[in-house]
């Protein structure tokens, strides 16, 4: 999913992440240029990565994610604290209970009926098929069937292209982030991991014969928890095929009162339950990662902060080859300017080779930000990186929450 960072300005506490979706009632209203401004540069060659929508100054956008013609603001996108873009081209959009949807070339829009009882929409995010809408609810979370408008109350933190298997970290009364796996087959959801299971972790390391894992593994070992809730995982992330989950642990290792801790990436086959560690990027230190595997497959984003004062949460967004397990860390550094920054939001282009991350890029010695609060949209910037050059291929200024499609 998408996520934020909130910037933690006069607390230590662990910054929030998150972001925010809403659902659609017709109404007309003519194609509009957005008040962002825009810069874009070389272009990459490959396959046509899609479209991004976004929120800006008075509203959500959609357009070509590399540009060439004028941003759409969406119809009755005023107030909108979230957007989702579909790869067939829908939006959905919205603010607390009131949601809308357009198609292109999004001249109307018409309501989303939200889940009785349901509250607020806390985020939201389209099926990589287009067919459903993954809801994200102040009381729980649902699958919404385009098509016959059917609602299926599910917990997720991720799903495969059709949402015929998803994935999640724990439950309302589980303090151990255990992972499940739950698949549309009528079979009860199956633990991938569990805090007293944690054992298979150490074997899957050790089985890779790699010196480097096997040391990340006796390390562990020899230092067990002395409570469960030490034991912590980042929300799992599958594959658009659903064959493959991808995760994060601390490996028993507890966390600081900001969030920080050492953490570790992980594989896990869906259909045999194997599990294996992506050791050879070894452990990274700082808050647990968001992660999300491109379109092909073949690539994991993983998005992390870090808590180093009460006004510096740097957040990093690194790509991972899934096959050779290189990784890149995509510069978060704005020109002429330091890498503190906090973000709102991130997604894969269409064709995979394409990111785009909301950052703002701030003085932590500047009065205007200590004690200020969460920064408005106009001060984010979309930055449209190329994974494989690690360039800046576009910007969009005053902007904030991409979704891509």
């Amino acid at each position: 999913m998408i996520t934020t960072t909130a910037l933690a300005v006069a607390t230590a506490a662990t910054a929030a992440w998150g972001s925010t979706i809403r659902p659609s009632t017709t109404v007309k209203q003519p194609n509009a240029s957005p008040v962002t401004s825009t810069r874009a540069t070389a272009t990459p060659t490959g396959s046509e990565p899609g479209r991004i929508a976004y929120l800006g100054k008075g509203g959500a956008f959609v357009q070509r994610f590399l540009g060439g013609s004028p941003a759409v603001k969406l119809p009755q996108s005023a107030g909108s604290t979230w957007v989702a873009l579909s790869p067939t081209g829908k939006v959905a959009y919205g603010s607390g209970s009131s949601a809308f949807s357009a198609d292109p070339p999004y001249t109307t829009a018409k309501a989303v009926r939200v889940p009785p009882a349901a509250g607020a929409l806390g985020g939201a995010r389209f099926t990589r098929d287009g067919s459903q809408l993954a809801l994200r609810l102040e009381k729980g979370s649902a699958l919404l069937e385009l098509k016959s408008g059917r609602y299926a109350n599910t917990p997720f933190d991720d799903l495969s292209a059709d949402a015929a298997v998803r994935v999640y970290a724990g439950r309302a009364d589980d303090n151990y982030n255990n992972l499940f796996l739950e698949t549309s087959a009528p079979a009860p959801a199956r633990p991938v991991f569990t805090i007293t299971d944690r054992a298979k972790v150490f074997a899957a390391l050790r089985a890779q014969g790699s010196p480097a894992a096997a040391k990340i593994a006796d390390d562990a070992e020899q230092s067990p928890p002395t409570q469960s809730t030490e034991w912590l995982t980042g929300p799992p992330a599958l594959s658009p095929d659903g064959e493959a989950m991808y995760w994060s642990t601390n490996m028993g290792g507890g966390s600081g009162a900001a969030g920080n801790t050492q953490w570790l990436l992980m594989k896990t086959d869906v259909g045999t339950g194997r599990t294996i560690g992506l050791a050879r990027r070894g452990t990274e230190f700082g808050r647990m990662p968001e992660l999300e595997v491109s379109p092909d497959g073949r690539k994991l984003l993983a998005t992390w902060s870090i808590h180093s004062s009460a006004v510096e949460n740097p957040v990093g967004n690194d790509v991972v080859d899934l096959v050779s397990q290189k990784h890149t860390q995509l510069s978060n550094e704005a020109a002429g300017k330091s890498d503190v920054n906090i973000q709102d939001g991130q997604c894969w282009g269409a064709n995979s080779q394409l990111v785009a991350y909301s950052g703002y890029y701030y003085d932590p010695h500047d009065p205007k930000v200590v004690g200020g609060g969460d920064p408005p949209r106009a001060r984010f910037t979309i930055f449209v990186k190329d994974v494989a050059t690690n360039h800046t291929i576009r910007t969009i200024d005053g902007a904030v929450r991409p979704s891509c499609g």
